[in-house]
């Protein structure tokens, strides 16, 4: 197999005549970007040491300037394409050849979405607008923490302050994102692949989870804001900023932005039953435990939604709003097997206040499932289970489930 040499650089110089930018490339960044390329072939490691052997960058360069002269400039340093050479032009080049179409998308898919390839390209991403969100949402982590122990712990907190603080945090957050409206096109997706780039997807050794399916992806779990705020104790700044500039760069498209409106709705609801369930408790380290979520939950529907849950209030205006949570349906169903797998004497451990924390995190999934779609097959799914009323005390999770009136919840 060898580079489609010809296909990568005139790939780089239309999506830079794209960008309306000086459509430039130094023979350094290119033999990066190719190296890139060939390090992201699917093809065995025997492969990509055989096309690196065979590979001359020199001769393929000036191999491909002699063949097309008329439109490049070559120095000792950089290949420029002539300002009067057209994307139509450059396209043309491209249009005869017998390179799998795989091995195209794959290096399409680099030049156009690969960060560290489009600033090969000499492409300037803001991450000074990054870091500016990142440090503020850094800080408000900090304050929702403050604000749950000024609220809970007999001291002297300055709960006001607290609140004040954060309150001019969203404000300039909220100035901040009408003026990202006025990036380009280019900027802006730029600015979400930089976002999608610092996304660590995470692994755990332990997941909070007594069984397995195939057909559940527990990525939704810790790669989701909402989820992650629930079930792991990680920072959430990157992953809110994260789905923040997605919705504001789809909501910049005109796309259909309903999706982000059922998670809203979904985890206001599991907000709502969270404190209710914190409520029945008594005073204690699951209590506290489930507090701290709580407070991690409504950071993420405060940042991500500009509602003021940190001021007790709530100005979502969703009464009206009927979702789809389509999505939540195989989630909650496997919630409902994974808590009833845990028999009475699982109960029992010292630490069994973990299991029950992470089942009251999972019951109230399923109850805000519920509640909010009103799917018997929820409740055929509890009855029907083999261990419902065996595993006793798992079975008691759903009491409140299986005794709430059948009809839909605004």
């Amino acid at each position: 197999m060898e580079i489609p040499f010809d296909y990568i650089l005139i790939s780089i110089m239309i999506n830079l005549k794209n960008r309306k930018v000086k459509a430039e490339v130094s023979k350094q960044s290119l033999i990066k970007i190719i190296n890139k390329i060939i390090y992201n072939l699917n093809v065995n490691e025997k492969e990509k040491l055989e096309i690196i052997n065979n590979f001359d960058f020199e001769y393929e360069l000036d191999t491909f300037y002699n063949n097309h002269i008329e439109y490049f400039e070559l120095t000792s340093d950089s290949i420029i394409l002539d300002d009067n050479v057209s994307i139509e032009d450059l396209e043309n080049i491209l249009e005869n050849n017998d390179i799998d179409e795989l091995i195209l998308n794959e290096i399409d898919s680099l030049i156009e979405s690969d960060i560290s390839v489009i600033e090969l390209m000499g492409i300037k991403i803001r991450k000074d607008l990054y870091k500016w969100l990142y440090l503020s949402l850094q800080e408000d982590d900090k304050l929702y923490r403050e604000l749950l122990f000024a609220r809970t712990e007999k001291n002297n907190l300055p709960e006001e302050q607290t609140i004040k603080q954060i309150k001019k945090h969203a404000f300039t957050r909220r100035i901040f994102f009408v003026n990202l409206e006025n990036l380009d096109y280019d900027s802006a997706y730029d600015l979400l692949l930089y976002s999608d780039s610092l996304i660590t997807f995470s692994t755990y050794k332990v997941l909070p989870f007594n069984i397995q399916n195939d057909m559940f992806d527990e990525r939704n779990i810790y790669n989701n804001p909402f989820q992650k705020s629930l079930f792991f104790n990680d920072s959430l700044v990157r992953y809110l900023i994260n789905y923040k500039l997605d919705y504001c760069f789809n909501e910049s498209m005109g796309a259909d932005l309903n999706y982000h409106k059922d998670d809203y709705k979904f985890y206001l609801k599991y907000y709502y039953l969270l404190c209710e369930e914190i409520e029945t408790l008594p005073e204690g380290k699951l209590k506290n435990e489930l507090e701290i979520t709580k407070y991690r939950l409504m950071m993420i529907l405060d940042g991500m939604f500009d509602n003021t849950l940190f001021m007790n209030k709530d100005n979502s205006n969703l009464e009206d709003y009927k979702g789809k949570y389509k999505f939540n349906e195989l989630e909650a169903h496997f919630f409902v097997d994974e808590i009833l797998s845990y028999n009475d004497k699982m109960y029992e451990h010292k630490d069994s206040y973990v299991i029950e924390y992470f089942n009251i995190i999972k019951k109230i999934f399923v109850k805000t499932y519920y509640s909010l779609t009103k799917d018997d097959n929820i409740i055929n799914r509890i009855k029907e289970n083999k261990l419902y009323g065996i595993n006793k005390t798992s079975t008691k999770y759903f009491d409140d489930i299986l005794s709430s009136p059948r009809r839909r919840i605004k």
